[in-house]
């Protein structure tokens, strides 16, 4: 399906289905709908925006894609100001292969944005400008595959209750750079969570320049109950309202960070592997770095 050069609003809810491979295509078009659900789960499908915005405007907006499908969001339509915009919960369900682009877009779900990412080799980037909006609900990003990479850059994410990202299977990697993470107003109801590798060896945390703030805890960890893991932290900003813990296994380092906390700050290393806490700018009445194990 293919809207080019067009604005239309739907009285009605959308549902775009197809169980064979198939394509969902906008260009500097406008799609709008108390509901929308956009269902491609046929292998290989494509949902590709270009200069474009769909809206779900009373309810929610739903996408699921099967295995080795592609998903590529840059620009939105004129006179708008989200690519992806759902007055209650914006969710995105993939498989296997998943390969998934956003440059430069307003990303709002106004109760919660969740993507569910369930098949191994699994890409996700988030690039130039992006702006992820959950006023009243959470930002999640689940993974159960192995070899998938997330990749944030230059993206605000924005919530009302909480943050997180787990990516629980093998050799899995999250990175971090120039990035918000953080409540669009007030402190945030719950805390941040950032995780690789918690149920296999290998998972990665790469950071920098990353800011946190305004959350009830941050726990960032990498492969925590194996030896294999790497967290590395860098030249990030943290301003948390309770305690705030960097815990990874083979590889911890967090440095040259600025990092303030009401509660505890701790930076270990879950296994006794390596362990690095140094020339970072630390407040907390407890402190907790490089331990031994």
């Amino acid at each position: 399906m293919l809207f080019d050069s067009a604005a239309v609003n739907f009285s009605g809810p959308v549902n775009i289905q197809s169980r064979a491979r198939g394509a969902f295509k906008l260009l500097k078009s406008l799609v709008s709908a108390p509901v929308c659900t956009v269902d491609l789960r046929g292998a290989g499908s494509e949902i590709l925006f270009a200069e474009s915005t769909l809206r779900a405007t009373a309810g929610p907006l739903a996408v699921a894609l099967g295995d080795e499908a592609k998903f590529e969001i840059g620009k939105v339509f004129s006179g708008q100001t989200d690519a992806l915009s759902a007055t209650d919960k914006l969710t995105v369900a993939a498989g296997r292969k998943f390969v998934a682009g956003l440059l430069g877009v307003n990303v709002r779900g106004n109760a919660g944005i969740h993507f569910n990412l369930t098949g191994d080799e699994v890409s996700l980037k988030s690039l130039d400008g992006n702006t992820f909006s959950a006023a009243q609900g959470s930002i999640q990003i689940n993974g159960s595959g192995s070899k998938s990479l997330l990749e944030i850059a230059d993206t605000q994410l924005l919530f009302g209750q909480s943050f997180g990202i787990t990516l629980s299977g093998n050799e899995n990697t999250i990175k971090l750079n120039k990035s918000t993470i953080g409540p669009s107003s007030g402190t945030a109801s719950a805390g941040i969570t950032i995780s690789a590798g918690t149920i296999d060896d290998n998972g990665k945390v790469e950071a920098s320049e990353v800011t946190l703030r305004r959350a009830r805890f941050a726990t960032i960890g990498a492969s925590r109950s194996h030896g294999s893991g790497l967290l590395k932290w860098e030249k990030g900003t943290a301003s948390i309202a309770g305690n705030l813990s960097f815990e990874g296994s083979g590889f911890t380092e967090v440095k040259d960070s600025s990092i303030t906390s009401p509660g505890t700050i701790r930076i270990a290393n879950t296994t006794g592997g390596s362990c690095s806490g140094a020339s970072n700018s630390l407040s907390a009445p407890v402190l907790q770095i490089c331990p031994p194990f």
